[in-house]
């Protein structure tokens, strides 16, 4: 079975707060640990980038970093909020 992302809980995860602030000093290995902890809750988790946050590296090259570090896929970006997901088939072939 192909791990698919669910557009109805992507849809509703937008309209959620933000669940990790991605701060000033760029991606950590707290925000790594913390963003794995968050998948395992919910699957679906909304991340917010502060202005700072970004670095030398662009907002898109900074969550595909994080996706691939926790073993995500990001579903998309709205300004400086993306969206990311693990669903339980990608979880189970780590």
């Amino acid at each position: 079975m192909k791990p698919e992302m669910d557009p109805e809980r992507i849809r509703i995860a937008w309209h959620y707060p933000a669940m990790l602030q991605i701060r000033e000093e760029g991606l950590s290995d707290t925000d790594i640990d913390e963003t794995k902890r968050l998948l395992e809750q919910h699957n679906y988790i909304k991340i917010r980038i502060l202005q700072s946050g970004t670095g030398a590296s662009n907002k898109r090259e900074l969550m595909e970093l994080l996706c691939t570090k926790c073993g995500a896929k990001l579903a998309g970006f709205r300004g400086r909020v993306a969206v990311i997901y693990r669903t339980k088939e990608m979880h189970a072939l780590e």
